[in-house]
């Protein structure tokens, strides 16, 4: 059951409802008259009060049944750039039009807690078929050594947009996604860039200031 069915909210922001969530139509446990909400295709927009936050609501993770079905994108062969360094990168290509049309659902989050926020907008879903497409790739696409130890990706993911008037992503280390269910603890963060880019003034991406990247 979605943790949205166990608080009140409502679907319109007030004083006290202020904390904006996107659900799925197919998560409410309850009818609502809809002729007043704000309906994005298969989600609504609902309020909750900051005051029922908890670890289950803190993060709005979406749903978003079929919309990532029947992906068609590849992964080439990874490389690492410098051997002293635990970084690997490869390109994608063919088809990623299903990720992009992402950005147009217009998912992102309200920015109720500056500080959790790191820049740029964002929203979290949730998306087996991703996963199972992304781990049918990275078996075959990792380096060898790496591959003896691949067991999944996570299947919640982040998708972060940037804008050009946007300030610089805030540095941040990820904390590791414990399974305790399959007893597993990430070990790597996998970036994807759907768009490319190029700075000839500073890095694009600095990681641990042990590698920078110039060009995406």
């Amino acid at each position: 059951m979605n943790p949205i069915n166990t608080v009140r909210f409502s679907l319109q922001p007030t004083e006290f409802y202020s904390v904006r969530r996107l659900v799925s139509l197919k998560d409410l446990s309850k009818q609502l008259d809809l002729s007043n909400a704000n309906v994005h295709e298969e989600m609504v927009e609902v309020y909750i009060s900051p005051s029922v936050l908890s670890y289950t609501l803190i993060d709005n993770i979406l749903n978003l049944p079929g919309r990532l079905d029947n992906l068609g994108f590849s992964i080439d062969k990874f490389q690492q750039p410098c051997t002293e360094v635990d970084i690997y990168t490869s390109k994608l290509t063919g088809d990623i039009a299903p990720l992009m049309q992402l950005h147009r659902l217009n998912l992102y989050e309200s920015k109720f807690e500056e500080g959790r926020y790191r820049g740029g907008q964002r929203f979290l879903f949730r998306s087996e078929s991703l996963k199972e497409h992304l781990n049918a790739l990275l078996s075959i696409s990792l380096p060898r050594n790496l591959q003896q130890n691949f067991k999944t990706v996570n299947n919640v993911f982040r998708f972060n947009h940037f804008a050009e008037e946007d300030g610089d992503f805030h540095e941040h280390y990820d904390i590791p996604f414990v399974d305790m269910q399959n007893m597993q603890i990430s070990k790597y963060t996998l970036l994807v860039y759907l768009t490319a880019g190029e700075s000839s003034s500073k890095p694009i991406l600095s990681i641990d200031n042990k590698q920078q990247f110039n060009r995406l």
